[in-house]
C-alpha cells in the first residue's frame, strides 16, 4: 500500500507528527440462493484518516455490485467478484487528490 500511495504522489517519508490509517469499514459479499439462480451482491466501504499535528483529514469511499448467475453458487466467482470491486475503491481512493496535499 505505501508503494501505491507514493506512486500517486504521496510523500510518505520524513512526515513525523503525521499518521496515515485505512479502515475496511466493510467488505462483505451477500449471496441468495434461489431454485434455479443465485443473486451476489457485493458492497465495500473504506475511510482513509490522515491526522497531524495541525489538525486531520477524513474521507469515505465505497462501492457495490451485484451480479445473477443460474444454478448453485460459485464461492471463487464470489470472492473474485468482491475482490474486483474492492480494487475498484482503492483505485478511488488512489486517485482522488484532495489527500494527496495532506501528506506533502
Amino acid at each position: 500500500m505505501a508503494a501505491a500511495l507514493t506512486e500517486q504522489g504521496a510523500n510518505l517519508l520524513g512526515q513525523q507528527g503525521t499518521q496515515l490509517k485505512i479502515q475496511i469499514n466493510q467488505l462483505q459479499a451477500n449471496v441468495q440462493q434461489r431454485p434455479l439462480d443465485h443473486l451476489v451482491t457485493n458492497q465495500v466501504a473504506l475511510t482513509i484518516f490522515i491526522q497531524r499535528d495541525d489538525g486531520s483529514f477524513t474521507k469515505s469511499y465505497a462501492g457495490d455490485s451485484s451480479y445473477t448467475a443460474p444454478f448453485k453458487v460459485d464461492l471463487a466467482a464470489v470472492e473474485r467478484e468482491l475482490r474486483i470491486l474492492t480494487e475498484q475503491v482503492l483505485n478511488q481512493l488512489l486517485q482522488d487528490p484532495t489527500w494527496k496535499s495532506e501528506l506533502n
